[in-house]
């Protein structure tokens, strides 16, 4: 992370969690850049008879399948158990 022992035990579980968001952002930004200078060369190689459609910066960035299998709310289970929460239902089993 680059923090120096005595700055990496001075900072608090969430200033911690903080600067491991903003690095993993970071790596996500370069990543996007690197992949497409991934593709931009893939493209310039590739045979169109054996790949007819080109190549996608996506292709090539490992954080793609992250974004894309992101859930994008709460399941009906999720929903039910929080309003069970909410009323005091829950079962103790």
């Amino acid at each position: 992370m680059g923090l120096m022992p005595n700055e990496f035990w001075s900072l608090t579980f969430f200033e911690l969690a903080a600067i491991s968001r903003g690095k993993v952002n970071q790596d996500k930004l370069l990543w996007n850049h690197t992949s497409t200078v991934m593709s931009l060369m893939a493209n310039a190689n590739r045979n169109p008879k054996k790949k007819p459609s080109p190549y996608k910066p996506s292709d090539f960035n490992p954080y793609t399948e992250e974004i894309e299998k992101t859930p994008q709310g709460p399941t009906k289970e999720q929903i039910e158990i929080i309003s069970k929460w909410q009323t005091n239902k829950v079962s103790s089993a």
